[in-house]
């Protein structure tokens, strides 16, 4: 982990570091970060009819304020599916690939859920931080093939929204249990001087799990699950006694760290990434983080790359958490699942503090559909709930109301992931404004979607992304979701709408025909890897990714480094 004289490298840069020589500031336009209003609406009943909608009353709502411009050429749609029909590319050889779980991760996490819960539960009483979420990790989640590639189908890299709906910050926490309150998820290492315990910069059993990451990964260069679970769990004697409380918290960061790599922010395949580590520490020291938004990264980016790979979708062999569109399925689709089978020995889930949905998910028997009966199953709307969300479903929810105040913005979700050999910064577009209806809000025409990035050593830019996100400028606006909210939308959005479907519309019956075997695929196939091709390769920010930030005037960079420091301080000061 050390590195030599000269400038310190990214790896070893938390964000608010790089965020000091990036000099960028959130952006507090209007324009580009709607609110929520309440206006005077004419609300329409989408239907077959040839104009698209049945006019109804006119009703007084909330719904995102400033209203978007109208309809832009942009607006229309441009799904997996549509490029499938395109380009004939097909399903072949596609199975859904889960991210595995190493022998003995389900007897780790139940003895950390047990035994050392002292981190996972919420502020007040009965409510939960991560406690939930882990719980949920422990389970086994399986998705019909032939449904889950009807739902990719329907799936746009564009805006990261299905056609219909979308997985929003609040499913991440109410499905879950992953918290959008919190300090910035950063994934970095820090330099050897930083970790002199002197310093009391960082918690004094991190240096311990570098060294023990370091001294596994000394042969391959990587630690996959299997290895990492056997050193800290499957080979120790005893699990509930240790002779230090050192010791003991590297055994619980250890865990933590595992979870976060395979559940939470999953990438780079069945390995720990050691720039986790200091997260898991920080976790199990008492500090909150922020886990939600990067955690929904890491499932867009996926998609993404799914849904936009050259030679055909089923090609991306690359772990991706899965787990999500299962759980997504078992809340916003009408029963897609049969009956539970008996799974593995876990906790009384009334134990929990709250009870993510995800765990009447676990461990369920999908139904079985045809290529042909998932796509007719998806396009039935009476199939979809618009607003899943009960009051069961808030109980032991900590920050329940700024949870929703973070997810209701529109912006960036970033990932700041840093490995020895790159720097990376991954940052999602977020588009609650496509999916208001989720939020019991009203739906208007959206935004124009804003632009993926992913970059090399721009990584400062994660920092400001999530600042943005998780800005307080909602005043005093209270508004709690309930299960009394009814699916309506205004003209204006019906009008948008039967536009941005027309090109699905026009390629639907083609995809129910099937399309699982696309006619060009292996020599496809054999000249991506002839050449070895690389399709989403970093590249510098542009003029596109700075909507929702932007750069620091002469004047304020002093003010704006000095801000910096002043968080940063507050968070090591924790």
């Amino acid at each position: 982990m050390a590195h030599g004289e000269g400038p310190v490298p990214f790896n070893e840069l938390s964000i608010c570091q790089l965020a000091e020589r990036h000099l960028y500031g959130p952006n507090t336009s209007e324009e580009v970060n709607p609110v929520i209003g309440q206006q005077v609406l004419a609300h329409a009943d989408l239907t077959r009819h040839p104009r698209g909608w049945n006019v109804g009353s006119t009703l007084s709502d909330y719904s995102f304020h400033p209203q978007a411009p109208y309809p832009k050429p942009d607006h229309e749609a441009y799904t997996l599916g549509i490029r499938m029909v395109a380009k004939g590319l097909g399903w072949d050889g596609h199975t859904v690939d889960y991210v595995p779980q190493p022998n003995g991760y389900v007897e780790w996490g139940i003895s950390i859920l047990n035994n050392h819960s002292f981190c996972l539960k919420g502020k007040a009483e009965n409510t939960d931080y991560i406690y939930g979420a882990i719980y949920c990790s422990l389970g086994e989640y399986e998705v019909s093939d032939s449904l889950l590639r009807s739902l990719l189908e329907r799936w746009d890299p564009e805006t990261n929204t299905f056609l219909f709906s979308s997985v929003t910050l609040l499913d991440m926490l109410l499905m879950s249990g992953l918290p959008s309150v919190g300090d910035p998820y950063e994934e970095y290492v820090p330099s050897i001087d930083d970790l002199e315990p002197s310093k009391l910069m960082f918690p004094n059993f991190l240096s311990g799990l570098l060294e023990e990451f370091s001294w596994l990964s000394r042969e391959n260069g990587s630690v996959t699950f299997q290895v990492w679970c056997d050193h800290f769990h499957n080979k120790r004697e005893r699990t509930s006694s240790f002779t230090s409380l050192r010791e003991q918290h590297m055994y619980v960061a250890a865990f933590i760290a595992h979870w976060l790599c395979s559940y939470v922010v999953v990438g780079g395949g069945p390995y720990i990434r050691p720039g986790v580590l200091l997260m898991a520490s920080w976790i199990v020291s008492g500090r909150k983080i922020s886990l939600a938004p990067s955690a929904l990264c890491s499932l867009y980016y996926s998609l993404r790359r799914i849904s936009m790979h050259p030679v055909a979708p089923s090609y991306e062999k690359r772990l991706w958490p899965v787990h999500y569109i299962a759980g997504w399925m078992g809340l916003y689709l009408r029963k897609p699942f049969t009956d539970k089978v008996k799974g593995k020995h876990l906790l009384d889930v009334k134990q929990l503090p709250m009870q993510p949905t995800m765990v009447k998910t676990m461990f369920r028997v999908p139904v079985t559909f045809t290529p042909a009966k998932a796509r007719i199953f998806l396009d039935d709307r009476a199939n979809i709930f618009w607003n899943p969300y009960t009051p069961k479903n808030l109980v032991g929810v900590d920050q329940l109301q700024r949870s929703f105040t973070i997810s209701s913005h529109q912006g960036m979700l970033p990932w700041g992931r840093a490995t020895d050999v790159d720097d990376l910064c991954i940052a999602e577009p977020y588009h609650p404004g496509r999916v208001a209806r989720q939020l019991t809000l009203r739906q208007q025409v959206p935004y124009a979607p804003l632009v993926s990035v992913y970059t090399k050593k721009d990584i400062g830019v994660a920092y400001v992304y999530w600042s943005h996100l998780i800005r307080s400028d909602q005043g005093e606006f209270q508004y709690l979701l309930n299960d009394a909210h009814e699916a309506f939308s205004p003209v204006a959005w019906n009008n948008w709408w039967v536009g941005f479907m027309k090109p699905f519309n026009n390629i639907f019956n083609t995809l129910r025909m099937g399309i699982s075997n696309g006619p060009n695929y292996n020599p496809r196939k054999r000249n991506f890897l002839k050449h070895g091709e690389e399709y989403i390769v970093p590249r510098k920010l542009s003029e596109n990714d700075f909507v929702v930030i932007k750069e620091v005037s002469a004047r304020g960079k002093e003010e704006h480094i000095a801000a910096l420091k002043l968080n940063g301080k507050r968070i090591m000061d924790h």
